[in-house]
Parts: structure tokens; C-alpha cells; sequence
């Protein structure tokens, strides 16, 4: 069967971004405690964890207000 190439979605980039952004940087801090600054490194690497975390979430919430209300049909759940 013909598969399209076509782009990946909001929650496969969510998956690539974080695997790059949080838990690399979070098994380097790791692998960073076995070298003598153990503690300055995970520290610095948590703080730069968490405000890329941050970023990514603020992106988020403007790309939302950017986009407007639902205009789309609501379900009656009755």
C-alpha cells in the first residue's frame, strides 16, 4: 500500500522535542555526576530543563490564543 509522506503531528513533535530538550539533557546531568562537579552540573541542567519547558509551554499558549476560539460543532453529551 502507497504511504504519503506527510508531516508528523503536534504530539510526534511534542515526543522529538522532549527527547531532545529534557531527557538528554537529563541523562548528560547524570552521566555529568560521575566527572568532580556533580551537583553545579545537575543544577545548571534542571534550570535549563525547566525553562525550556517554560518556552515550550508560553509558545504553546500563544500559538492557542493566535488560533481563537473553537468554532467547531459541540456534542450535546446528554
Amino acid at each position: 500500500m502507497f504511504q504519503q509522506n506527510k508531516a508528523p503531528g503536534y504530539m510526534q513533535e511534542l515526543d522529538a522535542w522532549m527527547e531532545d530538550q529534557v531527557i538528554k539533557r537529563l541523562f548528560e546531568a547524570h552521566a555529568g555526576q560521575e566527572d568532580g562537579d556533580a551537583l553545579g552540573t545537575t543544577e545548571l541542567i534542571c534550570r535549563e530543563v525547566k525553562e525550556a519547558i517554560r518556552k515550550k509551554i508560553l509558545d504553546s499558549y500563544h500559538n492557542g490564543r493566535a488560533a481563537g476560539p473553537f468554532k467547531g460543532r459541540r456534542y450535546d453529551t446528554r
